[in-house]
């Protein structure tokens, strides 16, 4: 998959704009991203995670002031009581909800680092 993503990112040019990374499950190891990110996308992944409330400490780091973050979780395997739970360990670390943007069968939102 990941590899599918960096031939697509070359194609469309963007290959300095995205920071592929395969990371173990206790970490991202982003620590060397701190303060330097503008945008992260969590797709079909924190119900994967062992630690969510790292996971988003983690990602709230790595973000630069008002960064944003697009949580994404596929309806079919999270509930919509579960998404919320996982939104609110999201807000623990410091994000505010901005807006539900609609994606097909799954549940959204749009996250913004407030410092």
């Amino acid at each position: 998959m990941i590899d599918v993503l960096k031939r697509r990112a070359a194609k469309a040019g963007l290959t300095e704009q995205i920071d592929t990374r395969v990371c173990p499950s206790n970490s991202l190891e982003i620590e060397d991203l701190t303060g330097q990110v503008n945008f992260a996308l969590a797709f079909a992944v924190i119900h994967e995670v062992p630690d969510a409330s790292s996971v988003f400490a983690q990602i709230y780091s790595a973000l630069r002031p008002n960064g944003k973050l697009l949580l994404v979780e596929p309806g079919g395997h999270v509930s919509q009581e579960e998404f919320r739970q996982t939104e609110a360990i999201a807000k623990q670390a410091g994000f505010a909800s901005l807006n539900y943007p609609s994606i097909r069968c799954n549940w959204t939102a749009a996250l913004q680092k407030v410092d």
